[in-house]
């Protein structure tokens, strides 16, 4: 197996093992890691009828194992970079989610529920509630400790405060936008190598059958995944 696809299905193992709970942000709206979405049994406790996966690469897996469940989807395959321009995403997330919320429940994961998921939560809350860039990361980082948009999802979040205070938003061909995305890619160490094999959630698959079965196996393979996790986002 590619060390690249080894690793990657072992930080999925890790995360349905360890980070399985879906935190709940407001009512009816969950925000959580790759982990929560192989969590059926806190997915049907929640009331879930939607989940959007602000990833790539691994969705079909969790379709597959989620396959008994009644619940919509939307992918959003992004990278967890600063250049990634996470403001195009918005209206499609935004109405999925109010689309979940109608109909039942809807979580909101990526790959680690760190940055990428966690900056659509904070964005949703901001445009939904009015809140400012500040309160919404604190009210979200309150719900689930580890949230941590990367400097560019940051600073685009910030123009997004100032978009719907009536200022404009840059587009991605600016150079006010071109030069925040560079400065950011310089001060972020956040490159997502992992979510390049198309077929790393067939592993993951195989791998979430048997991580809760071997526990004595895993403890020595969740050493290593701790050691390359950062590596995964």
């Amino acid at each position: 197996m590619d060390r690249q696809l080894l690793l990657r299905s072992m930080a999925i193992a890790h995360f349905i093992k360890t980070d399985k709970k879906l935190h709940e942000i407001i009512p009816g709206l969950y925000l959580g890691s790759c982990g929560a979405a192989y969590n059926q049994t806190g997915i049907e406790a929640a009331g879930i009828t939607h989940i959007l996966c602000i990833a790539t690469n691994i969705m079909s897996g969790i379709q597959n194992h989620n396959k008994e469940l009644d619940l919509k989807y939307l992918e959003v395959a992004i990278d967890d970079k600063p250049t990634t321009r996470i403001t195009e995403q918005f209206d499609e997330c935004f109405a999925f989610m109010e689309e979940g919320l109608r109909e039942g429940g809807v979580l909101v994961h990526c790959f680690q529920g760190k940055s990428r998921s966690s900056t659509v939560i904070i964005a949703f809350l901001m445009k939904r509630q009015g809140w400012s860039f500040e309160r919404a990361l604190e009210f979200v980082r309150d719900k689930r400790s580890v949230v941590a948009p990367n400097i560019g999802f940051s600073l685009q979040l910030r123009k997004f405060e100032n978009h719907l205070k009536g200022g404009a938003v840059p587009s991605p061909t600016s150079s006010e936008a071109v030069k925040e995305s560079s400065e950011a890619a310089k001060e972020s160490s956040s490159v997502d190598t992992a979510e390049q094999q198309p077929k790393a959630d067939q592993a993951a698959a195989t791998l979430t059958n048997t991580a809760e079965s071997a526990p004595a196996g895993h403890q020595a393979g969740n050493a290593a995944t701790e050691t390359e996790t950062s590596k995964i986002s």
